[in-house]
C-alpha cells in the first residue's frame, strides 16, 4: 500500500524521519498446531480406537536450545505480513502447505529469547493429519507429533473492590511413543479480573525439553483451543476430512474438550452443522454408518 503525503510540510516530516534512530525490536510468527490422532498405546478392550490430542514440534538444529523441541516457526522478513510469514515457515519447516492459521496471544517478555529482543505472534492451527506426512525443513533436524496433556494442579481465587485474581498451576506433559520421549514443564498463570477486562500472565517455574518460552506459548493455545470448542466456534472442524461419520466428529470433540459427551445431545447439536453426504462407511456387522459434510450456510456466510 503506498502513500501519499498530505501537505509539503509531512513530505519533508517523512523524508527526514530516521525509523533506525528507534529500537527495533525482531518480529517472530510461532505456531501451535494441534490435530487428534489415533492413540498409539491399544486397548483391545476398546471397539473404536481412542482419538488423542496430539501437537506438532520441530527439534532445533541451531543455537540457540540447539536439540530442543520447539514450536514450528521464524522471523518475519521486510515484505511479508506475520500471516504470511507463519504460512513460509509451516511449510519450511514441517511440509504442512496449507493449514488455517488464527493469530491468539502476542509474546513479549524482554528476556524471552538469548538473541535478543524478539517479539512473538502466536498462531492455533487445527489441521487433518491424515492429509500430510510431515517432514523436518530449514531449521529444524526432525518433526513430530506430541501428545499434550495438561493438568491443574492448583486454582487460587483472590477477591479485590473492584474485580478479582485467579491464580492457577498447571503441568503440561507432551509424549511421542514412537520416540518414548517425554517433555514437560510445570506454569503459573493468573487472570486478574476488573469489571469486564481480563488480563492474563504466565511464568515457567520447571520445563525440561522445551525450548524459549514455548511451554508457556503451547499452553495458552491449548487452554484457548478448548475455550473456542467448548463454546459457538466451530474450528475442531478443521480437524476433519471433508466426509466424516457422526461418531468420527464426536470423537474429536471430545478428544480436544478432554471429556466424554452424551452422543443424542451431540448429534442434536451436530445436526445444525452437518448435512449428508454420499457413501457409508462399513462397520462389520453393524449397520453402515453415514457420511456428512459440512453445512454450507453455516460454514461459508
Amino acid at each position: 500500500m503506498s502513500y501519499t503525503p498530505q501537505s509539503p510540510e509531512e513530505a519533508a516530516f517523512l523524508a527526514s524521519y530516521r525509523i533506525e534512530d528507534f529500537p527495533r525490536p525482531s518480529v517472530a510468527a510461532d505456531m501451535a498446531v494441534f490435530s487428534v490422532m489415533e492413540g498409539e498405546e491399544a486397548d483391545s478392550r476398546r471397539k473404536d480406537p481412542r482419538q488423542e490430542l496430539k501437537v506438532l514440534l520441530v527439534r532445533r538444529g541451531s543455537w540457540p536450545y540447539r536439540g530442543l523441541w520447539a514450536l514450528p516457526g521464524g522471523f518475519v522478513t521486510p515484505d511479508e505480513t506475520v500471516e504470511e510469514t507463519a504460512r513460509r515457515e509451516l511449510f519450511e519447516e514441517t511440509g504442512v502447505p496449507d493449514a488455517h492459521l488464527v493469530p491468539f496471544a502476542s509474546f513479549s517478555a524482554p528476556d524471552r529469547d538469548p538473541r535478543g529482543r524478539i517479539l512473538s505472534l502466536a498462531h492455533l492451527a487445527l489441521i487433518d493429519a491424515s492429509r500430510y506426512r510431515v517432514h523436518a525443513g530449514t531449521d529444524a533436524w526432525e518433526a513430530d507429533w506430541f501428545r499434550i496433556d495438561v493438568t491443574e494442579l492448583e486454582r487460587m481465587q483472590e477477591q479485590t473492590e473492584t474485580g478479582a485474581d485467579v491464580r492457577l498451576r498447571y503441568r503440561l506433559v507432551l509424549f511421542c511413543a514412537r520416540r518414548d520421549l517425554t517433555l514437560s514443564a510445570e506454569l503459573a498463570l493468573t487472570r486478574s479480573y476488573s469489571g469486564a477486562r481480563v488480563s492474563t500472565s504466565c511464568r515457567i517455574t520447571e520445563q525440561e525439553g522445551l525450548a524459549f518460552d514455548h511451554a508457556e506459548i503451547l499452553l495458552r493455545a491449548f487452554l484457548e483451543l478448548r475455550s473456542l470448542a467448548g463454546g459457538d466456534s466451530l474450528i475442531v472442524f478443521d480437524l476433519m476430512p471433508e466426509r466424516f461419520t457422526l461418531k468420527m466428529l464426536q470423537m474429536a470433540y471430545e478428544a480436544v474438550l478432554g471429556r466424554s459427551l452424551l452422543t443424542p445431545n451431540f448429534r442434536r447439536k451436530a445436526a445444525e452443522w452437518v448435512e449428508e453426504a454420499d457413501g457409508a462407511e462399513m462397520s462389520g456387522l453393524h449397520r453402515p454408518a453415514r457420511y456428512f459434510r459440512r453445512k454450507p450456510d453455516v460454514f461459508y456466510r
